[in-house]
């Protein structure tokens, strides 16, 4: 892609992973180049069927593999500005980690989590977008106009 459009899928890949992330409440588990269409300047997530949920007990190092692996590409495209991997996965999930050490990166992310999920198991059950759209599907329960009267 010449330099401007390469920005722009860069930009659109980016800004997919935080919304997959924070509002889809997914992780794609297997992004790279081979899993990005460009057509009509508009870059396209292909291949989602392996996806995983962020509680996910492998979800973290699957994002960060994410992450390095579209980090990786942007920049051997020649593309200037990109983020590290660890940059990029704070990006996505807004989880600040201080370490630049894989190991250490994933240990401080699980304790993120961790406190994060004591947090939410004291909150409302929270409802996912899939779960709205698939409700709207389901047909209504019409028992009330239905005949009880089997005479």
């Amino acid at each position: 892609l010449p330099l401007p459009k390469l920005e722009s899928a860069y930009d659109q890949c980016i800004k997919g992973m935080r919304c997959m992330y924070q509002k889809c409440k997914l992780v794609h588990a297997d992004l790279s180049e081979f899993n990005m269409l460009w057509h009509d300047d508009k870059l396209y997530f292909i291949d989602v069927s392996q996806a995983v949920e962020p509680t996910h007990p492998a979800s973290t190092e699957f994002l960060l593999r994410d992450c390095r692996n579209v980090c990786e590409f942007f920049s051997r495209s020649g593309l200037a500005g990109v983020f590290t991997a660890h940059q990029l996965f704070t990006y996505v999930t807004g989880i600040e980690v201080t370490s630049n050490c894989d190991e250490e990166f994933l240990r401080q992310v699980a304790s993120y989590q961790s406190k994060e999920q004591l947090m939410l198991s004291k909150e409302e059950p929270q409802s996912y977008p899939f779960d709205y759209f698939f409700e709207l599907t389901q047909p209504e329960d019409d028992s009330s106009t239905s005949s009880s009267d089997d005479n």
